[in-house]
């Protein structure tokens, strides 16, 4: 998967990753070269770099702990797809007593 594609998708997608994984995306480009590193929200050794260069037809990943941080944001990314990559106003917080929950379109719906 090239991770440009992933990037450059809209707000949504970057919700999804965050709320089914606990991973946040952040992303360099520059001439001929991009770069997104996946870190954890919560534990600071969970992390990736992955590095597309131009002329080249595989990106270059490096996972920096032991749980597969780019392949959960490749997955949480392919199931925004089938809910229909929802826009970022489709989805909703809610905080109480038990803990946080994120979910999509109606509170009943939690999806992480």
């Amino acid at each position: 998967m090239d991770p440009r594609m992933i990037a450059g998708a809209p707000p949504g997608a970057r919700l999804t990753i965050a709320a089914l994984t606990g991973l946040r995306l952040d992303t360099r480009t520059e001439p001929g070269c991009f770069r997104a590193w996946v870190s954890s929200t919560v534990r600071q050794q969970e992390k990736a770099l992955v590095i597309w260069e131009e002329g080249r037809t595989e990106h270059t990943l490096y996972e920096l702990s032991d749980r597969q941080v780019w392949e959960e944001v490749v997955a949480a990314y392919f199931q925004w797809v089938r809910w229909g990559e929802p826009r970022r106003d489709r989805f909703g917080l809610t905080v109480g007593p038990e803990g946080q929950r994120h979910w999509l379109d109606t509170p009943s719906r939690v999806i992480g």
